[in-house]
């Protein structure tokens, strides 16, 4: 098994562990272990503080958790959330490149494209994506084009299945007005992390298909869970752009 496929062994594995990893790895697709290691044990520690109430019985009872989740230092938690949230929403701005991509490759694609874009090349693709920078991070180099392909488009294709598929939950419970998931209740929740990698497998066969992450993209990342019956996931609709 090469590095990229990665197993998760759910008789093994706490339900918020395994939805640690999984945004832990959409969110440093080329980190170091180290660094995913610590986002997770952050991922977790969060989990584990929104899943026992201080005020309930459950948390005075004796429970099996890992150390190294309960005592994760708060600074340190602090800054694992700050890179959390500016690569998660890089994920999500090459996401709306991606979908734009598969839609033209699957002959989806609206007659009229989106206001602000003319053509699907990356160019316009990154500069029309990159609306969704916050002002702090247009400033300097994140203003270039070309700077916004390396850093956000690049860097997103070894999970861009995992990004397109979290954009399409975002965006259809934006429709239909339910509000965001927050990251610490993805974790909570084992069926929307089933039903997440479920459907980024589903994509990375449409997105190996067409070809829209060029000839030299690095393999996609496939996380698939081990270790009991498989669950029907209903296939979703790509996204709208």
């Amino acid at each position: 098994m090469s590095e990229q496929d990665i197993e998760i062994d759910v008789s093994m594995t706490k339900p918020y562990e395994a939805g640690a990893i999984v945004l832990a790895h959409l969110a440093l697709p080329n980190g170091t272990e180290e660094a995913r290691g610590g986002l997770i044990f952050s991922l977790c520690n969060r989990a584990l503080r929104a899943k026992y109430d201080l005020a309930s019985s459950e948390a005075h009872s004796e429970q099996l958790l890992k150390p190294i989740y309960v005592f994760r230092a708060e600074n340190q938690i602090g800054k694992d959330f700050r890179t959390f949230d500016r690569r998660l929403r890089d994920r999500l701005i090459a996401a709306d490149m991606a979908i734009a991509l598969l839609k033209e490759a699957t002959g989806t694609l609206p007659a009229t494209l989106p206001e602000g874009l003319r053509t699907l090349s990356l160019n316009e693709l990154s500069a029309w994506a990159g609306r969704k920078l916050p002002e702090s991070r247009k400033k300097g180099a994140g203003r270039d084009q070309g700077d916004i392909e390396t850093r956000i488009w690049r860097e997103s294709l070894p999970v861009i299945h995992f990004a397109v598929a979290l954009a399409n939950f975002t965006q259809t419970s934006d429709r239909q007005r339910q509000g965001k998931l927050h990251p610490v209740e993805m974790v909570l929740k084992p069926e929307f992390v089933k039903w997440l990698i479920t459907y980024a497998e589903q994509l990375a066969e449409i997105i190996e298909r067409t070809g829209i992450r060029g000839k030299k993209a690095k393999p996609l990342i496939r996380i698939r869970l081990v270790g009991e019956e498989p669950s029907n996931v209903p296939a979703q609709g790509t996204a709208k752009t």
